[in-house]
């Protein structure tokens, strides 16, 4: 019972003031309340339990549905990421011609930036002479393409050595972080070594801007170079983002290859095919009035072979040895 109305009962059956029925009936009155208190506190327990339950039921669904939300997300991320890929390998394999690297790059660089990743520019570096220069292709950071190919030596800048050290050690992402004094010094020896920086920083300085005082590098080397992104503040979020573009860059760039090679050995066999029409009028001269004809099958083949000619003719040279 509860301590109070045990205290209301003592009083009760105490008193000499009531009489017997007074006092039966105080007490059953006691005793009633006693138990709808009971009752009240069983449901108050109850509900307390209740709402408890609730409560960590509501904070797992809530928790639940973060995970899925989260998850859906990631998924939805996942498919944006392998759409944009999957449109630059659709373009590697409809190359015809290894002329069509420069549009397969350009979709590469777009899909990165319509991803949402905030790269400054971006471009690719293929490695020449015992991995001593490099000539690069970067994209106009106001979103105007790939620029012209430029050459970089790459045993003169401390950031390029950099660059050279990491496909040696044959890293498969590196990334170098360039601020302050170091970044205005590399600006230097752009402009010094490199015309087309020169000229680039000349119409920035003319329209009043400023270069970025940060610039991060991210590299993804292959067997032939690297594929870089630049960025202005670190993304290591973008990563992985970096890492799969350019391994589709190097299915690009190897599909290019393959086409160079083939459009070699073809442009060799349509000579070989030219020069042995030649040699079969040649062997079929029968008057050395017919050597006009050799001319003549001579010029159309070349003009076959897109060789563009002013003129045409045969010189003969006459040797006399001197008589004594």
């Amino acid at each position: 019972m509860n301590q109070k109305l045990q205290n209301i009962l003592d009083i009760i059956q105490q008193s000499e003031k009531l009489d017997a029925e007074q006092k039966d009936n105080l007490i059953k009155a006691v005793k009633d309340a006693d138990k709808e208190l009971e009752i009240t506190a069983f449901k108050l327990e109850r509900t307390e339990k209740v709402k408890k339950t609730t409560a960590i039921l509501l904070e797992e669904t809530i928790e639940e549905l973060e995970q899925k939300r989260e998850a859906v997300e990631k998924q939805n991320r996942e498919l944006e990421i392998e759409t944009a890929l999957e449109r630059v390998r659709a373009r590697t394999m409809a190359m015809q011609h290894s002329s069509e690297l420069q549009d397969a790059s350009d979709l590469l660089f777009l899909q990165v930036r319509d991803l949402g990743v905030p790269a400054f520019s971006c471009g690719y570096n293929i490695w020449e002479k015992g991995e001593e220069e490099c000539t690069a292709w970067m994209s106009d950071p106001s979103g105007g393409g790939i620029n012209p190919a430029f050459k970089i030596p790459l045993t003169e800048d401390p950031n390029f050595i950099h660059f050279r050290e990491s496909k040696q050690k044959k890293e498969e992402f590196y990334v170098l972080e360039m601020r302050g004094e170091r970044m205005q010094e590399h600006y230097q020896y752009l402009r010094k070594t490199i015309p087309v920086f020169d000229e680039a920083f000349k119409k920035v300085e003319a329209a009043g801007l400023t270069l970025p005082e940060t610039q991060i590098h991210h590299l993804v080397n292959f067997d032939h170079g690297n594929v870089m992104f630049i960025t202005l503040e670190p993304c290591p979020e973008a990563h992985d983002i970096f890492k799969r573009f350019g391994k589709v860059f190097e299915q690009t760039y190897t599909r290019f290859l393959d086409l160079q090679k083939a459009e070699a050995q073809a442009r060799e066999a349509q000579i070989e095919a030219a020069l042995e029409k030649v040699r079969s009028r040649s062997l079929a001269m029968h008057t050395t009035n017919e050597l006009g004809d050799v001319v003549t099958v001579i010029v159309e083949k070349l003009k076959e072979l897109d060789v563009v000619l002013d003129a045409n003719g045969v010189v003969l040279c006459t040797y006399f040895p001197d008589s004594k």
